[in-house]
């Protein structure tokens, strides 16, 4: 991941704020985080699906 990918970025004028039942319960899923990212463009579309390849893997070998 690129430096300028974790950089912060100011919040959108737009955006509507988050809704409590909306927000994460209990552990952060990977997958859930990565769709976040990927919503934001944060990251690539092919680089979510690398990850995620990655991933599913590692999962596999452990």
């Amino acid at each position: 991941m690129t430096p300028s990918v974790l950089r912060s970025r100011p919040p959108d004028a737009g955006a509507a704020p988050a809704v409590a039942s909306q927000r994460p319960r209990g552990r952060l899923d990977w997958h859930q985080l990565l769709g976040w990212l990927r919503d934001d463009t944060r990251v690539s579309e092919d680089d979510a699906q690398r990850v995620a390849k990655r991933f599913g893997t590692a999962r596999l070998a452990a």
